[in-house]
């Protein structure tokens, strides 16, 4: 960061002293370097590396007690600030620091250092002083105690200038998304905070797992809050970019700075539901019921469950009122996979384990691939299905496909089965809280938000497979949702429809296993007249 100091100077030299020829001189008139560091290889770098590049380190000071314990600059008062310091540490020595003179917003909580260094921060900065600096995105939304508090009073005292929220994989030594926070000592009159969404932006490097900005991103994203800066922002907002954001608003938001809750994303261009959902396919859906209706009657094996002309009411129906709330809200629990053995062992039992490559099957009920895997009787009761849970993949895809997908449990896959059926550990299972979402509701939502490519915003790739911070998304998207009375209003008609296409599907698979074994039947014993054949099962 140091190093960036300086080529921040050189790039504005004019703006400083334009009289200045050399770089080293000018950086020397205009800078001061004042620094920190506890761990000795790390302090050691750096003084290298400032020394290589002719900048004065002799402030940089090796502090092994910490910032927070034996701060080395305890009467600095900076113009700026800038850091990237330990995310969530919950080995900061807290309790020790409850009277400390730096928390003038609030004592932040011993278990996580992030609002005690954000307050540090402030501390040392003049009263027009800027800092900025990387903070974990959990800092931004948090919801419960202390921190709440604390950036309640930073937003209300209007430090809070910009927010800026990065893409995965920018750093070395994490994957996560993270978030720039720009914070003035000088109260902001014009009472917003510029909010940048950059989760789109950069590249994965060519044969690494690392992701980089070009100059030319670097210069978009930075854009906005420059002009804001300096006044000359012409626009408020710009669609999948940026949005200046009132106070009042955030405030109205439970104080939360994360940007893409408050920048509209650019979408995907999409047939609306009524020319998708309309003529042709409307057409089909009726077909298909009617030879159903028609296929089970012969068989006397069920009756219809089709009603096309819901999908018409549905569409036709009144505006729906509804509210945002964290998708985390909305989720009773998430539970882990599990894989077990591919033999008996002892306590163990049978399971149908779904895996990544199963979840697209799941819905054409075609399980000719799905292992049997033999699990930990005492695991099974609290990590199987339920009817209304949703599976989600979380590790896995490929190059042109995102992890994420998705798989419902219904009552007759359950049925399906002669074994509990759980997910493995490159899935997990969401469980609805039903008191507030009908099960299928959510489903449908997570299936949008893949074909949307919204899973593709929490992805990480630390190594050849990519992962889905599932934490990450339910923590921070909002879902709109209809209060529950209103869910059970509307959603029988998306319910009957979700019905037929599984009625359907499960129809088709045994209809065409019944085809299958009656030609097995027919060809090995009527015409190749094969005498060790026997139809399985004894049937």
């Amino acid at each position: 960061m140091f190093v960036q100091s300086e080529k921040f100077i050189e790039a504005h030299a004019d703006r400083y002293n334009g009289q200045a020829k050399e770089i080293d001189k000018l950086f020397e008139s205009v800078v001061s370097i004042y620094g920190q560091e506890s761990n000795q290889t790390t302090w050691r770098l750096c003084k290298m590396n400032l020394a290589m590049r002719g900048i004065d380190s002799s402030n940089v000071k090796w502090n092994n007690e910490g910032s927070f314990l034996n701060d080395a600059h305890p009467d600095l008062k900076a113009d700026f600030v800038i850091a990237n310091p330990p995310f969530n540490d919950s080995d900061w020595s807290g309790e020790l620091l409850r009277t400390d003179g730096r928390w003038s917003f609030g004592v932040p909580p011993t278990g996580n250092a992030n609002y005690a260094w954000i307050q540090h921060f402030l501390y040392h900065l003049n009263p027009q002083g800027i800092a900025g600096f990387v903070m974990h995105c959990s800092a931004a939304s948090v919801k419960t105690g202390i921190e709440v508090e604390i950036r309640k009073k930073l937003i209300e005292s209007g430090l809070v200038r910009c927010m800026v929220a990065l893409p995965t994989q920018l750093f070395s030594n994490t994957t996560l998304p993270v978030h720039i926070w720009i914070l003035s000592r000088k109260p902001d009159p014009r009472r917003k905070v510029v909010m940048i969404d950059a989760y789109d932006y950069g590249n994965l490097d060519a044969g690494t797992n690392q992701r980089s900005l070009s100059p030319d991103e670097i210069k978009a994203i930075a854009k906005p809050y420059l002009e804001w800066k300096r006044g000359i922002l012409t626009e408020d907002s710009e669609i999948g970019l940026y949005r200046c954001v009132p106070y009042q608003e955030i405030i109205d938001n439970n104080y939360i700075l994360s940007p893409n809750r408050y920048v509209k994303r650019i979408g995907r261009i999409n047939f609306s539901p009524k020319e998708c959902l309309s003529s042709n396919i409307l057409a089909s859906i009726s077909q298909y019921s009617r030879g159903i209706h028609i296929a089970e009657q012969k068989l006397q094996t069920g009756e219809d469950f089709s009603n096309a002309n819901l999908l018409k009411r549905l569409l036709s129906g009144s505006n729906i009122s509804c509210e945002q709330i964290e998708l985390s809200e909305v989720i009773e629990s998430i539970i882990s996979g599990e894989w077990g053995d591919g033999a008996p062992k002892k306590d163990t039992e049978p399971c149908i384990v779904l895996r990544g490559t199963d979840l697209p099957n799941v819905k054409l009920f075609n399980f000719a691939k799905t292992p049997v895997r033999y699990i930990k009787s005492a695991k099974v009761a609290d990590k199987k299905v339920k009817v209304g849970d949703i599976i989600i993949e979380m590790s896995g895809g490929s190059k042109d496909q995102p992890t994420g997908r998705t798989a419902f449990i219904t009552q007759e896959l359950i049925d399906w089965f002669p074994y509990p059926i759980l997910c493995s550990n490159f899935n997990k299972i969401i469980r609805p809280n039903t008191d507030k979402v009908i099960p299928l509701y959510l489903f449908l939502y997570f299936q949008l938000a893949y074909a949307d490519g919204l899973t593709t915003r929490y992805e990480n790739q630390p190594s050849g497979i990519k992962n889905l911070q599932l934490d990450e998304l339910i923590s921070t998207e909002l879902i709109w949702l209809p209060d529950i009375r209103e869910q059970q209003r509307i959603l029988p008609i998306l319910q009957d429809l979700f019905q037929l296409q599984t009625l359907m599907a499960a129809s088709m698979q045994r209809y065409g296993e019944i085809l299958n074994c009656l030609f097995e039947q027919l060809y090995k014993t009527n015409l190749r007249k094969d005498p060790e054949y026997k139809l399985g099962g004894g049937e």
